[in-house]
């Protein structure tokens, strides 16, 4: 291990010294500091590795076309993504951006999810092939302090091209700053209900320590942020907790809620501030969801037509299974997904509606 590290350092000073560096419109090498958290070298013959989703991506070998390993997640067609399971507090994600000796124009694209929206990803950076060394591998970079105080976040690359000339990666690596939250938050959701006019809030959370409570603020782009109401913590405590808040008052057409969690000891911090759809009014529901085997079929009251996305997450909102289908006037969508034994949370919306309902998945 000590070995392999060593390598990979000189490896990057020598880029460093060349100028090979991936620089997207920018020439500053972002310094890798805080925790590793995730590293994926795809040298097992698996693919995807446990907990990531490839879309459009398959694990290529191909001796002596690679410089960093003999293994890649290879892009090819017109497009493709690869997700990485969520991770906390990230700082900068580090990998190797291969490309053939193709000049065809192509992009790749850093995204990530917030947990705010689970089927929203924000653009971050974007790698093109004349900052990509051709025909070799190419050490890049991306900053993701934006984000680095959340305590759940998604990423995932994303090609772009109107050639089938492939992308590979290799060595991602994610790197992520310490939390000293007093707080482990693992969850936090909240669902308009139409029908009582209630937004209903929920959060969990895995470790607490001198937690005093909670206090809840909503806003939006009318109305600045401001408290609604309070839930008392539980201490110190190393079990995983759970806490449910109604707002009987959002505001249209949309309420965002922040969550401030309170120390004993006067600290107060932001865990996270997460976006309700309240003026969406649809005859739209998941009637319902039966998963056997690999396959999981969904059941609406309404037929759908057009782009329809389609996400199912965990209960600790990492994302399990995320694809887009084009629905023709159909209320039943079968989707080819494989399942542990669990509880999960599936959304679907289109461009005008979104409904989510949490099914559960027994072998």
């Amino acid at each position: 291990m000590e070995g392999s590290i060593m390598k990979r350092s000189a490896f990057f000073i020598l880029l460093m010294l060349m100028g090979w560096i991936c620089s997207p419109g920018h020439a500053q090498v972002i310094p890798v500091g805080g925790t590793p958290v995730l590293s994926e070298s795809f040298a097992d013959t698996l693919f995807p590795p446990p907990g990531w989703i490839a879309d459009g991506v398959a694990r290529t070998v191909s001796s002596g076309s690679f410089y960093s390993a003999p293994a890649a997640a290879n892009f090819s067609g017109h497009a493709g993504s690869l997700t990485l399971p969520a991770v906390a507090n990230p700082s900068v994600v580090q990998f190797y951006l291969g490309r053939t000796t193709s000049a065809a124009s192509k992009m790749m694209i850093v995204e990530v999810n917030d947990g705010t929206d689970p089927a929203h990803f924000i653009q971050v950076d974007t790698f093109d092939h004349d900052n990509t060394t051709a025909g070799d591998f190419t050490l890049c970079q991306t900053d993701l302090s934006p984000f680095s105080h959340l305590p759940s976040v998604t990423i995932r690359f994303r090609k772009a091209s109107s050639t089938t000339s492939p992308w590979r990666l290799d060595n991602i690596e994610v790197y992520a700053t310490t939390s000293s939250l007093p707080v482990s938050l693992t969850l936090f959701h909240g669902e308009f209900n139409s029908n009582t006019g209630c937004t209903h809030l929920e959060w969990a959370t895995e470790t607490e320590e001198q937690n005093a409570g909670f206090t809840l603020l909503r806003g939006n782009a009318q109305h600045p942020f401001a408290p609604i109401g309070n839930v008392q913590g539980h201490g110190t405590t190393t079990m995983a907790q759970h806490y449910t808040f109604r707002d009987p008052e959002p505001l249209h057409p949309v309420s965002y809620y922040k969550l401030i969690q309170h120390d004993h000891d006067g600290r107060s911090d932001t865990l996270k501030t997460i976006r309700v759809i309240t003026g969406l009014q649809s005859d739209l529901e998941i009637q319902s969801i039966h998963s056997r085997g690999a396959d999981l079929m969904v059941q609406l009251s309404e037929p759908l037509t057009g782009p329809v996305n389609i996400l199912v997450s965990d209960l600790h909102g990492r994302t399990r299974y995320q694809t887009q289908v084009n629905a023709n006037n159909q209320k039943i969508f079968s989707l080819r997904v494989k399942l542990l034994q669990g509880v999960y949370v599936l959304y679907m919306s289109d461009s005008s509606q979104r409904v989510t309902r949490k099914f559960s998945v027994d072998l």
